[in-house]
C-alpha cells in the first residue's frame, strides 16, 4: 500500500512516517501542506491508494482535501483516513459524507492506527460493497423479514455517484469509532422503503433508483442535520447515524421521513398508480461504558429489526 501523509506539524509527520516504515508499510511519503500533496501526487509513478490526512490545515483542510484529491484520475477509490484531534469530533460527520473512510485520533495511539490501515488494506483488496442485511445474516443478526433470495434484492446504489451518502463500511467505522472516542448518545435510524420491486417493474430501474435518490435528498434537506452520515444498504434500506439528537427525537424524525417520502411519491408515482410505503426503525446509545457493551453491529441490527415494530 502506497501512503501519503499530510500534517502540517513537522513532528507528527517525521513520526508518522518512522512508525509506519517500521511496521512495514514501504512506500511512505510525507506533506507538510496539501500543495505539496498535490505535487507529489503529480509527480508519482503509480497513485497512492492511502491518505492520512490532518483535518486542521492552513489555506486548505482535510476535508476540502477529499473530493479533490478522489476528483483526480487514479484516485476514485483512494481511502482517506483522517487525523483528528479530540476537540474537532463535531467535524467528523463531515469528513464522512466527503468520503473518508475511517479517521484516528491525535495523540496517536498508533496500533489503533495500524487496525485502520489494514482495514484499509483490506478495502483495497475487497473492494466490493456488503449489502446491509447480508452483513447482519453473517454475524446472524439479521431480522426474520431479511431472510431471502439475495437475488430478489435491488443491486447496491453506489454511494461514489450519490451525493450525501457513504459507503457501508464507512459508515461502520464511523459509528463503531463514535462508541469507542465520544461516549456520548448516538442515534441510529433505519428507513426502509417499500414496494421498489413493484416501481423497478412499472416505471424502469431509472426511474426506480431517482425515486430513493430524491427520498434521500428531501429527508436530509428536511432535517439539515450537520452531525447526520447516511449510508444504503440495498432493496431501499438506509441507515443513519447522528451523535447530536435530532431535535425532537424519534417522531420528529418519523415526520420528516413521512414528508421526503410524500414529495418523492408527488414527483414520480402520483400517476403510476403505485402505492408507496415506509417503515422506520431505531436504536439507540447512550454512551455508557461497560464490559457488556454492544458491538456497532449489534446497534445497527438493533434499529434494522425495530423496523417490524413501526
Amino acid at each position: 500500500m502506497k501512503i501519503l501523509v499530510v500534517d502540517d506539524d513537522d513532528a507528527i509527520l517525521e513520526i508518522t512516517k518512522m512508525y509506519l516504515e517500521f511496521i512495514g508499510y514501504g512506500q511512505v511519503d510525507i506533506a507538510r501542506a496539501p500543495s505539496k500533496a498535490f505535487e507529489l501526487m503529480d509527480a508519482a509513478d503509480t497513485p497512492y491508494t492511502c491518505f492520512l490526512l490532518d483535518i486542521n490545515m492552513p489555506g486548505m483542510t482535510g476535508i476540502e482535501m477529499i473530493p479533490a484529491i478522489q476528483g483526480r484520475a487514479g484516485y476514485a477509490d483512494a481511502s482517506i483516513i483522517m487525523t483528528t484531534a479530540v476537540d474537532e469530533q463535531s467535524l467528523i460527520a463531515s469528513a464522512f459524507v466527503a468520503g473518508a473512510l475511517d479517521y484516528v485520533v491525535k495523540p496517536y495511539d498508533f496500533v489503533d492506527l495500524e487496525m485502520r490501515l489494514q482495514l484499509a488494506k483490506d478495502r483495497i483488496l475487497k473492494p466490493a460493497e456488503t449489502a446491509l442485511v447480508d452483513l447482519l445474516v453473517t454475524h446472524e443478526l439479521a431480522p426474520s423479514w431479511a431472510v431471502r433470495n439475495p437475488e430478489d434484492w435491488t443491486p447496491l446504489i453506489d454511494p461514489a455517484t450519490d451525493v450525501g451518502l457513504v459507503s457501508l463500511t464507512a459508515f461502520m467505522n464511523c459509528l463503531s469509532r463514535l462508541q469507542m472516542n465520544t461516549r456520548s448518545r448516538l442515534d441510529i435510524i433505519a428507513l426502509k422503503l417499500e414496494n421498489l420491486d413493484v416501481i423497478a417493474q412499472r416505471l424502469g430501474r431509472p426511474a426506480s433508483d431517482t425515486y430513493q435518490r430524491d427520498f434521500k435528498n428531501y429527508l436530509l434537506d428536511d432535517l439539515q442535520c450537520d452531525d447526520c452520515v447516511m449510508s444504503y444498504g440495498g432493496d431501499g434500506l438506509y441507515v443513519l447515524l447522528s451523535y447530536d439528537n435530532i431535535h425532537g427525537g424519534e417522531q420528529a424524525l418519523t415526520r420528516a421521513a413521512r414528508r421526503a417520502l410524500t414529495k418523492a411519491e408527488k414527483s414520480h408515482l402520483i400517476h403510476s398508480g403505485i402505492a408507496a410505503g415506509l417503515q422506520v426503525g431505531f436504536a439507540h446509545y447512550d454512551g455508557a461504558s461497560s464490559e457488556e457493551e454492544p458491538q456497532s453491529i449489534q446497534l445497527l441490527a438493533r434499529a434494522v429489526t425495530d423496523i417490524v415494530l413501526h
